[in-house]
């Protein structure tokens, strides 16, 4: 049976409801992570240049001393900086939507719009379930974002450079969560809250997030004060917000089995480009699909930070 192209005046509505639809449901993306839910209130900034070029505090001067009278002072030339280099990362997909299906509803406007939006959705699903993958898996995606799993470890090479102990995160290989989860976890915080201007003499620039899935979430809920689990002089119900140190704890099913991200968010940006953020390109035709209207949506940027050393991980959770 032969196939009939899409009515023009049908391409028409389309072309003005789908650039409406993209950008709201794509933003959707960031809203369903915690982690880029999180960075995107405060640090979001957009992409300049073909890679981003940054330095990192890789050592001090180590030049101060306490002097009397004439003294000399040292003027030896220092470089404390590093310079690392973040390479672009980019996502792409499709709204395909079958002249077919269209047809069947043409007559009316409003389903013509939910059809749209529809099919917008779950076409985003499937890049937020590429982008959350990419961002817990275990190595990076050398097209896509970098992952939290290697910035927080001590051992990965990340943006041109090799990992140290001023360029890389903390790693703790935990176990039992009812023998030793609760203690790994203080014992993470705290090493975490030690890099306040980059040295080891304490501060506040403490971690801000934990992020775990929720099995682990689970075993921490039922590791607390069963007390302070429900409400007072109320019906019984569960009303504790679940938080470590102050910080909430977030559920995130693309978390490997017995990890445990323990963040500081001011340490990470976001980096989106101008024109690609969500961004719907023009129709497209398929010589192979032509009763087919099809529409692709990009997004390009990185996740960056600025020190390793603000971020990390427990392994090994049961």
């Amino acid at each position: 049976m032969a196939t009939q192209a899409i009515a023009g005046a049908v391409n028409k509505v389309l072309a003005a409801a789908l650039p409406g639809l993209v950008k709201p449901i794509g933003m959707g993306v960031y809203n369903s992570s915690p982690v880029l839910k999180k960075i995107i209130k405060t640090n979001r900034r957009p992409w300049e240049g073909e890679s981003l070029q940054g330095a990192v505090v890789t050592s001090t001067y180590g030049k101060a001393s306490a002097y009397a009278n004439d003294d000399t002072v040292s003027t030896t030339a220092v470089e404390p900086f590093t310079a690392v280099q973040w390479e672009l990362g980019g996502y792409q997909v499709s709204i395909n939507i079958p002249g077919q299906k269209i047809r069947k509803v043409q007559s009316s406007a409003r389903k013509l719009f939910e059809l749209a939006k529809s099919e917008t959705t779950l076409a985003m699903l499937d890049m937020y379930e590429l982008m959350s993958t990419h961002l817990f898996q275990a190595t990076n995606e050398p097209k896509g974002i970098i992952s939290l799993s290697t910035m927080s470890d001590a051992s990965t090479t990340l943006a041109g450079l090799a990992a140290s102990s001023t360029w890389g995160g903390s790693t703790t290989a935990s176990g039992a969560f009812a023998s030793q989860g609760k203690a790994d976890l203080m014992t993470l915080y705290l090493q975490l809250s030690r890099y306040q201007g980059f040295t080891t003499t304490g501060g506040e620039d403490t971690p801000d997030l934990c992020v775990t899935r929720l099995t682990e979430w689970q075993l921490y809920w039922a590791s607390l004060e069963s007390s302070m689990r429900y409400a007072p002089n109320g019906p019984g119900d569960v009303k504790m917000q679940v938080t470590f140190m102050g910080n909430p704890v977030m559920k995130d099913e693309h978390v490997a089995a017995g990890v445990w991200y323990m963040l500081n968010t001011d340490h990470l940006w976001l980096y989106v480009m101008d024109g690609a953020d969500f961004e719907l390109m023009p129709e497209t035709r398929d010589t192979a699909q032509p009763d087919m209207y099809a529409r692709a949506v990009i997004w390009n940027g990185q996740l960056i930070c600025d020190s390793r050393r603000y971020l990390g991980k427990l392994t090994g959770l049961s």
